[in-house]
């Protein structure tokens, strides 16, 4: 599969935040989100998103649904 730079970035930026590494995640900001957002922030937001699921995440996969 020939994978698009976006999308490959957008699985970096979410198997950081499944790895809990927040520091990371944020460094792939884009420079208007970080001056919105702290690392600590970002981690409050994963934290509420996954905190009542059974299973926290554990692996990111792109999953193509349209080709064009």
């Amino acid at each position: 599969m020939n994978e698009k730079p976006y999308a490959k970035r957008a699985v970096e930026f979410a198997d950081a935040l499944v790895k809990q590494q927040f520091e990371a995640a944020y460094g792939m900001l884009g420079e208007r989100l970080r001056e919105e957002v702290s690392p600590a922030q970002l981690r409050s937001s994963y934290e509420a998103m996954v905190g009542d699921a059974e299973r926290t995440p554990t692996v990111v996969e792109l999953v193509t649904t349209m080709e064009q």
